[in-house]
């Protein structure tokens, strides 16, 4: 009987297409499951089997995880305002890939010699990458600047279908291996500009702050740790732990990240009203650094983590901010971990990446227009 239950709630599992525990769950609480026939059956033996089935489901998704429809091309695409192959049509050549960057603001059309500021022309120079090069035309002046003056690709010596190349695999999250091959370059080449990038994106994060909540408005906050010695490790060498702070508006779903070197009252009370509005309601656990937010002009509410995740009186949790630690850690893991110095860029990579969505603009125009902005031509 328990075999045929477990059956039975592996075939329910297929048959909504259920893909985790959680949602298996939210159908066994019904103590609902289905025969191979198709018929509905109640099953109030079912504790047991739910659990069983439960974890077959969960083991056949991680077994196609590599094959998963979010890894694919196609999904990598939709996020994008150009496919693959239109881009790769676009920048073809260096002569495309020029006048593609020229209309999309990335290089410049014109260019006023900084000597006499005459109008330059544009004169073939074989000893530079580009081909060609800008050229003041009075036989008393003749300087010559580089096609990329000014622009965000003017200190690389590389071709610009190579540049071009690298901005779009960034967007689609290509892993550092797979664009080295693809674009044929070293991977510290690759790195350098995948960390350029991001450097743009923390430019742009500054430029647009963003403040959460308000007065009708429900924050959670949270903080986490995101370096520290691996649990049963004692042998290994000591490692200064690192603690983030960040908060989930759970009316809009914004957020925000922080790298904090403590997590006292005196460390994340500063970081809270800068990022927080006054008079929004603020959903936390119950550490002792947020005891002080009421008299802040906050209003403060809090769940005891070590009886329950959701306070049963009140309705309390922090589940919107654990979920976005999960979301952000599991981009570090896909990176196999990433090094102290550079994980304030990732974070603001992430937040960075998350915040496209609720614009409706695709990755690819996005980071085109924060470098229009930051380097303009």
């Amino acid at each position: 009987m328990r075999s045929s239950l477990i059956c039975a709630f592996v075939q329910t599992a297929r048959l909504f297409r259920l893909t985790s525990p959680r949602a298996l769950k939210r159908v066994f609480a019904l103590n609902l499951c289905v025969r191979a026939d198709g018929a509905f059956v109640s099953s109030t033996e079912s504790a047991h089997s739910m659990k069983l089935a439960a974890k077959i489901v969960y083991i056949r998704r991680q077994s196609r995880s590599e094959s998963s429809y979010w890894k694919t091309t196609e999904f990598r695409e939709k996020k994008m305002a150009i496919s693959m192959r239109e881009f790769h049509l676009a920048t073809a050549d260096e002569d495309t890939c020029r006048q593609w960057m020229r209309q999309h603001g990335l290089l410049a059309q014109v260019m006023t010699c900084p000597k006499c500021y005459t109008l330059m022309e544009e004169k073939l120079f074989t000893k530079v990458s580009d081909g060609k090069r800008w050229r003041c035309p009075p036989k008393n002046c003749r300087h010559t600047v580089s096609l990329r003056r000014g622009s965000f690709f003017e200190k690389s010596g590389k071709a610009l279908t190579q540049l071009a190349d690298l901005l779009y695999y960034w967007c689609i999250e290509l892993s550092v291996q797979e664009v080295t091959a693809q674009v044929q370059v070293d991977e510290n080449t690759v790195i350098s500009w995948f960390n350029f990038i991001r450097e743009i994106c923390s430019a742009d994060l500054i430029a647009n702050p963003v403040q959460l909540g308000g007065p009708g408005h429900i924050v959670a906050i949270d903080e986490t740790m995101v370096a520290r010695r691996k649990p049963g490790n004692a042998q290994g060498r000591p490692v200064r732990s690192q603690w983030v702070f960040g908060g989930v508006d759970l009316n809009t779903g914004s957020f925000f990240m922080e790298i904090v070197r403590r997590r006292d009252a005196a460390t994340l009370t500063p970081v809270i009203q800068r990022n927080i509005l006054p008079g929004t309601r603020i959903w936390s656990d119950e550490w002792r650094a947020y005891h002080q937010l009421p008299q802040l002009g906050y209003v403060h509410e809090t769940v005891n983590h070590s009886h329950h995740f959701v306070n049963p009186a009140t309705g309390v949790h922090t589940n919107n901010i654990e979920a976005r630690w999960s979301a952000c850690k599991a981009t570090f893991k896909r990176r196999y971990g990433v090094t102290r110095r550079h994980l304030p860029s990732y974070l603001d990579e992430h937040m960075w990446r998350a915040r496209r969505p609720h614009n409706g603009m695709a990755v690819f125009e996005s980071i085109i227009r924060a470098i229009r902005v930051q380097y303009p031509v």
